[in-house]
């Protein structure tokens, strides 16, 4: 990667950020901003959402793979007193250790150089012991065929990113052209072919240390900034096996750290894991129905007036619904 010069991946990320940012930056007043990775981003009404809320709403989600530090710091540029943040974390935060991904460094030095001169020298010398030399390779080879994107943020015709494209988010940051039609073959082709629940749990404390400290940081700089947080199970490919006692734990495990951290956690996480027909892509994405069903969940268990929630913050569950 040549600082600078993104590559593909790391310039949708770009491009989306720079929207999402846009869009609530022209708020002026309250708002509502959903913060967390893909699960999100294909898998929210958020047009809907505003109305039943009169509130705005901004769909903040962009990639899971860049981790719970740096998903939630970008949120903190948007974030103003008075603000709402939901925030549907997609289980592997609850479990991070601290290893920089290849994805947060690509994009970091392609695309955010803020966030990388922001961080600790610690946490700088984690991304220099992360950065191999063939990542590096990748972005020179990348700036050398022009091999980003437009200058309009569309990707050419031979990039592999298929629903990835700005052109395909809509002004609240919801990724539309979900329709069961409109999604391809090969994507239904990746969830139909998951026959295990992915593991939650690999032993230690959940959340894990690290993200336990990350995740009290940011409940500490929202507080001091008179920002609600309210937090949410992400929607998640359902399996009979994540009723298992070990799998219980791990969800309740969850909501009691936002418990003990004076935080709102609301909904269960089984009424948020929906049929493998509704996914495509990843156990996260959801088509149009899914996404039909997965925001008419958010309106039942937040109900009509989010501000309710927030002073002070109340612990609501939703009753377990058959799946």
């Amino acid at each position: 990667m040549a600082l600078g010069n993104p590559v593909s991946k790391s310039r949708w990320i770009a491009d989306i950020y720079q929207l999402k940012e846009q869009a609530a930056f022209a708020v002026s007043g309250e708002k509502v901003v959903f913060v967390s990775g893909s699960n999100i981003v294909f898998g929210l009404d958020s047009q809907k959402l505003a109305k039943s809320w009169n509130l705005p709403v901004i769909n903040f989600g962009v990639h899971g793979g860049l981790g719970v530090a740096y998903i939630l710091e970008r949120s903190k540029r948007v974030l103003k007193a008075g603000d709402i943040a939901i925030l549907p974390l997609e289980y592997n935060y609850y479990q991070e250790d601290g290893v920089v991904s290849e994805t947060l460094i690509i994009h970091a030095f392609s695309d955010d150089m803020d966030y990388f001169q922001s961080l600790s020298l610690v946490d700088k010398a984690r991304f220099v012991a992360k950065t191999r030399f063939k990542i590096l390779k990748k972005g020179f080879k990348a700036s050398l065929r022009n091999d980003a994107v437009s200058q309009h943020g569309k990707p050419n015709d031979n990039s592999n990113m298929g629903e990835y494209r700005v052109e395909n988010m809509n002004a609240y940051g919801d990724q539309v052209n979900l329709e069961p039609e409109k999604i391809s073959f090969k994507d239904r082709e990746k969830v139909r072919k998951i026959n295990k629940p992915k593991p939650l749990r690999s032993g230690g404390s959940v959340p894990s240390d690290y993200s336990s400290d990350v995740l009290r940081n940011y409940i500490s700089w929202a507080k001091e900034n008179e920002i609600c947080l309210i937090f949410m199970p992400p929607n998640y490919m359902y399996f009979d096996e994540y009723r298992r006692p070990v799998y219980r734990t791990f969800f309740e495990d969850i909501r009691s750290f936002f418990s003990s951290n004076d935080v709102a956690y609301i909904g269960e996480s089984y009424d948020y894991m929906f049929n493998r027909s509704y996914y495509f892509g990843t156990i996260y994405h959801l088509d149009s129905l899914g996404v039909e069903k997965r925001t008419a969940r958010v309106l039942e268990d937040i109900g009509s007036n989010p501000k309710v929630i927030c002073n002070p913050p109340v612990y609501l569950s939703g009753e377990a619904q058959g799946l």
